[in-house]
């Protein structure tokens, strides 16, 4: 019952907002609040280039204008495996450590760590990486669930705003 009634009041704030940090950092807050994970962080794939950028500052005491980090996946290749397929990548210990690096800024040792394709009709967007000091992070059947349907609000936020944009400066 408390997954659903945080969903629905995610869902409610999706209505009504329309300026993508504010969402996305919403959407952060409930994923950390219902999932028990110590970093979330969302990355949108950069139209030009098709990297993966940081969506917004890991800390509050850095500034929105500063550029945000490219998430490499480089030295995880079955983790861009996975997203080029569009199915979530579950990481073990080792592999949450060199999420950990390429994430970068973000304290602590991750002993697990998951991330979800954020896709809409098929073409990516970006990614939703969590992680955290414990074994179990995106391993159950109800976070992969609850990750999964903020991953599918947050792909809908992105075209939101994105159409938001191109009526401004139409």
């Amino acid at each position: 019952n408390a997954d659903l009634v945080l969903l629905t009041e995610l869902s409610h704030m999706l209505g009504e907002e329309t300026q993508l940090p504010e969402i996305l950092r919403t959407l952060i807050d409930g994923l950390r609040r219902a999932l028990k994970v110590d970093c979330a962080a969302f990355y949108l794939v950069d139209d030009e280039s098709g990297d993966l950028h940081r969506a917004l500052p890991a800390e509050a005491t850095r500034s929105e204008a500063e550029p945000n980090p490219t998430l490499e996946l480089r030295s995880l290749p079955d983790v861009a495996d996975k997203i080029a397929a569009r199915e979530p990548a579950l990481l073990d210990t080792e592999d949450s450590q060199r999420l950990r690096a390429a994430i970068g800024g973000v304290a602590g040792p991750f002993r697990s760590s998951a991330v979800f394709p954020m896709s809409h009709q098929g073409e990516l967007l970006g990614v939703i990486a969590l992680a955290g000091n414990r074994d179990d992070v995106g391993q159950n059947p109800r976070d992969r669930f609850f990750a999964t349907i903020v991953t599918a609000f947050a792909a809908v936020a992105v075209k939101r705003a994105e159409m938001f944009q191109s009526v401004r400066f139409e």
